[in-house]
């Protein structure tokens, strides 16, 4: 897949009345996958790049993903074991069961 990201300009900021630390959109057609929904993933490895370039030392970075249903997810950087934490809001598109018999 390709993540193509960068900073944000200012009237995104002022747009979602939250500073935004950085942009990003995922594609991945290869795996059916033509644009990421916002599935939060791409964020946890774009958190700690741009923490390392612009973030003043700031432990929570927010990423917009700006595909079709897009949305914000708050990164939340964990030094002590190297993690990222995400928080947003979600929206349940699909429920199953899964039955493992013997």
């Amino acid at each position: 897949g390709i993540i193509v990201c960068c900073s944000p300009s200012a009237s995104i900021s002022e747009q979602f009345n939250i500073d935004v630390d950085f942009r990003s959109r995922y594609f991945q057609p290869r795996a059916g996958v033509n644009e990421d929904v916002a599935s939060g993933w791409p964020q946890c490895a774009l958190a700690p790049y741009f923490h390392s370039k612009n973030a003043n030392g700031k432990d929570k970075l927010v990423g917009l993903q700006q595909s079709e249903r897009g949305g914000l997810i708050e990164c939340i950087l964990n030094k002590d074991d190297e993690s990222v934490g995400i928080v947003g809001l979600t929206v349940t598109t699909l429920k199953g069961l899964t039955l493992i018999g013997e």
